[in-house]
């Protein structure tokens, strides 16, 4: 949910000033680049794996806001300065995070089998390493992008047993992918349903995983004719999340709003703004459900409910702020919602 908020934040911000800003920090991190390349070779050679872990970094953010065309050249850059780290610095205390780093990077230039040589000696060497439950995930997904499949599925069904929710799920989410694959509906089913209750205990942080493993699940069911399903198997999922904080519960709500399953979120959208309707993330959820509202062509309800936004977080509320953003999507939707409606 905070993800969403930060969204809106952005999409509500004048572009110039988002695009200054951006400017700004690109600038900053070019001439830090600039800095640490034109001091690393003074640095003496022990010493080295702190500038080096902090230029991989810079580059990395770097190759992310770099057009398709130019953004190899700076992954590749990445991948050499984590790679010295890895190589040269084995007891550098971030060494691990770099490994994980690395292999990451070397994952995007479609580099699989050091991806797989990578994490498997970070595995290997660091077992217990924080970075650990992810790097046995990306091991899996190195192995099923090379095809590997017997060796992905080993690898996925050992991320499972880390007790890492995150990992866990998104290790249930490879093996569904896998079974889906190869046409195995029963083995699909369960290792999304597996995935879906992992990915609960992680909200309402990745709140895209759990969209992500809903939305394929729900396909699947419905290519197998088994959609009436569906329904029932999200209520369960709100069943699951009743005794998690209300924060993790709104995300879920969120998830299935978003994604368009009105009928089941609806009713847990209400009963949670009911019960808190002065939450931190009230305003972004009453969003949510004014965007399905109008995506279900119900445009009444929608303006109804964006009324009960402005009451309920109007002006001289300590939440005012908060919900002109959200208020003013919801007036977005609301008013392509009935451009629709008025095409002849």
């Amino acid at each position: 949910m905070r993800r969403v908020l930060l969204l809106l934040g952005l999409l509500c911000s004048p572009p110039a000033a988002t695009s200054t800003l951006d400017a700004l920090a690109q600038q900053r991190r070019l001439e830090a680049i600039a800095s640490i390349e034109g001091t690393l070779s003074h640095v003496r050679a022990e010493v080295r794996a702190e500038p080096l872990f902090r230029l991989g970094g810079l580059y990395l953010e770097e190759a992310a806001v770099q057009s398709p065309a130019s953004r190899a050249g700076w992954l590749q850059k990445a991948a050499r300065a984590l790679s010295l780290v890895v190589s040269r610095y084995p007891e550098y205390e971030r060494a691990d995070e770099a490994a994980y780093l690395l292999a990451g990077v070397l994952r995007q230039l479609d580099r699989d089998d050091d991806v797989i040589a990578v994490l498997e000696e970070l595995l290997r060497t660091r077992p217990n390493s924080r970075w650990a439950p992810g790097a046995c995930v990306l091991l899996g997904d190195a192995f099923a992008a090379r095809g590997d499949i017997g060796n992905a599925k080993a690898v996925y069904h050992g991320c499972t047993d880390r007790h890492d929710a995150e990992a866990g799920s998104r290790a249930w989410h490879g093996l569904a992918r896998i079974d889906r694959t190869i046409d195995d509906t029963a083995g699909a089913d369960d290792a999304f349903r597996a995935a879906a209750a992992s990915a609960v205990r992680v909200l309402p942080g990745q709140p895209r995983l759990m969209a992500d493993v809903l939305r394929e699940h729900a396909d699947m069911l419905d290519e197998a004719g088994r959609a009436a399903e569906v329904p029932e198997h999200l209520a369960g999922l709100l069943r699951q999340a009743e005794p998690l904080e209300a924060t993790a519960q709104r995300a879920l709500v969120a998830v299935l709003l978003s994604e368009g399953w009105i009928e089941v979120g609806e009713p847990a959208a209400r009963a949670l703004l009911e019960g808190d309707p002065l939450a931190e993330d009230a305003p972004a959820l009453h969003l949510q459900l004014v965007s399905a509202l109008c995506r279900a062509g119900r445009l009444h309800d929608a303006q109804a409910e964006h009324a009960l936004m402005v009451t309920q977080y109007g002006a001289g509320s300590r939440w005012a702020r908060r919900n002109h953003r959200a208020s003013g999507r919801a007036v977005q939707d609301i008013a392509a919602a009935q451009a629709l409606v008025d095409v002849p």
